[in-house]
């Protein structure tokens, strides 16, 4: 996790240099593993939960109860997250632009719906650009081999076709497929809160999108969102990278920061069912 920069290849750097730091100090028996999708795996009971410290209990609970809701092993999925945000002056600049009568809160918040909203659309072309989870080996799991065309003589199946099997319908993504609505914070609030008292959800950031609406206060996220507004979006869909020591290379940072501003500008369809469009091109992409 590196702080907040104003470019690329400042983030980028400092995400670099961490790296190497935690590289040059793990043990000699302990290493770091540059893919999205577990290794062999040993028996289930053998997998630990992550461990938080004493401030940590609660999130160490939480992992628990997801251990037991999704499984241990699809625990052992990662993936890069991308925090994008404008700066507060450029936000201001365009909000003195346009002919809007709402409140500043309100322009901020429509322009980060409109960049979930067309990034939930198109997020199937990052997937296919960055996607670097094609393997797995069969003690991860056997019930997504047939996603599969390929194997190997060490238990190992792979795609040759399909980008990235952390992005699939094999995923780790949540039991139900939950649309809540971007239209308003509001009503993404609401919704969200419905699948919380529905069992679908232990609590709001258990949602697993693509990309998420992230608040000023995440201890109460829900609220957070409705009094202080979206402070930032956090797009989820990167693989690790294998090929780079940190897991990640700089032109993808680059391609996706551009990609964002672009979704902010790029009109939208009015198409009702559009979440459900966007979730079978996305999967589609595991079968082509």
């Amino acid at each position: 996790m590196t702080p907040t920069f104003n470019s690329i290849d400042e983030a980028f750097n400092v995400f670099s240099l961490l790296a190497d730091l935690v590289n040059a100090h793990l043990p000699d028996d302990e290493y770091l593993w540059f893919q999205s999708i577990p290794c062999i795996l040993p028996y289930t009971q053998e997998i630990p939960i992550a461990r938080y410290g004493e401030e940590g209990i609660e999130s160490e609970k939480y992992r628990i109860e997801l251990a037991k809701k999704y499984g241990f092993k699809k625990q052992m999925i990662s993936g890069v997250h991308f925090n994008f945000s404008f700066s507060e002056d450029v936000l201001h600049k365009l909000y003195g632009i346009v002919d809007c009568k709402s409140s500043f809160k309100e322009f901020k918040n429509e322009i980060y719906l409109k960049i979930a909203r067309n990034y939930l659309r198109y997020c199937w072309l990052i997937i296919y650009l960055t996607g670097c989870s094609i393997g797995l080996h069969d003690s991860f799991s056997k019930d997504c081999i047939h996603l599969m065309d390929a194997r190997d003589v060490y238990g190992s199946y792979y795609s040759t076709k399909g980008p990235s099997f952390r992005n699939s319908s094999c995923g780790y993504k949540n039991l139900k497929d939950l649309h809540p609505s971007y239209n308003s914070v509001d009503e993404f609030a609401d919704d969200v809160q419905s699948f919380i008292d529905d069992g679908d959800l232990s609590q709001a950031k258990e949602l697993y999108t693509q990309i998420r609406l992230k608040p000023k206060d995440p201890s109460d996220m829900l609220m957070s969102l409705k009094e202080d507004g979206i402070q930032y979006i956090e797009i989820r869909t990167l693989d690790i990278n294998p090929f780079y020591k940190c897991g990640l290379i700089r032109n993808d940072m680059k391609f996706l920061h551009l990609f964002l501003i672009y979704m902010a500008i790029k009109n939208e369809s009015d198409y009702a069912d559009w979440q459900m469009e966007a979730k079978l091109l996305k999967n589609g992409l595991q079968r082509s």
